[in-house]
């Protein structure tokens, strides 16, 4: 949401306006985004981040401006090229001849010679071979020309720099790195979100607190792994449901975010952390105790699975639409990444607990979805 908040006012200052209000817009998006009294809430350079390097993927603001304008540029360039131009581009060429020969032009004109000018000088800020007549040889989406300027102003762009509390959970599960592009992976948007928050130090809860279950301190670690609370019946049921399901038992603690990289554990994974950060806050804010049952973390797992069904069912059936417009040779590629889709799928998510039983368009593509366990 914040992002296409951003994109709508980038937009129209781009077109209509200078940019003196990107600093307006980023204040906007960060109260949007956090509460400004809040300790938790990310820097600018994190939360300009990617996921997998534990940010928010949100713009810098100055530099998706000129990204685009450099991209509209780049566009022009192209389509010079290839004699295919666009309306606005026939426009920006009617001008710059009306402006060489000495012509009076319209004031909207005007106003499209001046955003001419705009995006050729951000393109001559590309920092890429300047000696050739476009800086791409295929026009590149917008994505790639931002990435471009933004390791331009910083090598240091992107890169994962971890906070002495993220060092001290890659120190307790032996990783150089944190599981955040498994995180990201995961379904289960609930589980993924706290799961993401936990692995970034970032819960919102007060600091220097009693533990209101058992009295003892609560740190993040002590929340869901530690409290003796629902210790003992968190890890039967993570067992049981593991069991269940094919897959090898783990012992509840930190080193479970190494175990992120089958979709069924993940989820199931996020899917307790959830039901234990909803235990927690029903005691502080409704000062109700609950206990989490085991039937209700295997339903959410079916219906986290179910959902994931849905999504590669969707991707399939886009595959079959493109394929009918294909040539032999072609369609017979297509099917062959149906096939491999279904098995991707059954490897993840498949099990005795519960399996998804195939559409009879897709039985051809493969008798069953196999269930594979490691």
């Amino acid at each position: 949401m914040a992002k296409t908040y951003a994109l709508s006012q980038l937009t129209f200052h781009t077109y209509i306006n200078t940019t003196s209000q990107h600093n307006s817009i980023e204040n906007n998006i960060v109260k949007f985004v956090f509460n400004t009294k809040s300790k938790n809430s990310l820097s600018l350079q994190r939360r300009q981040n990617n996921y997998i390097n534990g940010g928010l993927n949100l713009w810098n603001l100055k530099t998706r401006e000129l990204a685009q304008k450099a991209w509209l540029f780049e566009r022009y360039l192209h389509q010079r090229v290839s004699n295919t131009p666009s309306s606005y581009i026939k426009l920006w060429e009617e001008e710059l001849r009306n402006n060489n020969n000495n012509k009076t032009t319209t004031k909207q004109n005007q106003l499209q010679l001046q955003l001419h000018w705009q995006c050729k000088q951000a393109w001559t800020q590309l920092k890429t071979p300047q000696n050739k007549q476009t800086h791409y040889e295929h026009l590149p989406k917008l994505k790639k020309i931002y990435e471009d300027m933004m390791t331009t102003q910083s090598p240091e762009h992107n890169k994962f720099i971890p906070t002495p509390g993220q060092k001290e959970i890659m120190t307790k599960i032996n990783s150089k790195h944190l599981p955040f592009k498994e995180i990201k992976k995961i379904i289960n948007m609930k589980g993924r979100d706290l799961l993401w928050r936990y692995t970034l130090k970032a819960l919102p809860k007060i600091y220097n607190m009693p533990c209101q279950q058992c009295g003892e301190d609560e740190t993040s670690e002590h929340i869901f792994f530690n409290c003796k609370a629902h210790i003992k019946n968190t890890q039967e049921i993570f067992n049981y449901t593991l069991t269940k399901c094919g897959h090898t038992t783990h012992t509840w603690n930190v080193k479970i975010l190494n175990h992120l990289q089958i979709a069924l554990v993940a989820n199931l994974i996020a899917i307790i952390f959830e039901r234990i950060w909803h235990k927690r806050n029903k005691l502080i804010h409704d000062e109700k105790e609950i206990i989490i049952h085991r039937q209700q973390v295997i339903r959410e797992l079916i219906k986290t699975q179910r959902a994931a069904w849905d999504r590669t069912q969707a991707v399939i059936n886009k595959t079959l639409r493109i394929k009918s417009k294909q040539r032999p040779e072609e369609q017979n590629k297509l099917d062959s990444l149906i096939s491999l889709k279904l098995l991707q799928f059954s490897r993840q998510w498949n099990s005795p607990l519960h399996a998804i039983e195939l559409p009879k368009h897709l039985k051809k593509y493969n008798n069953s979805l196999s269930t594979f366990y490691k």
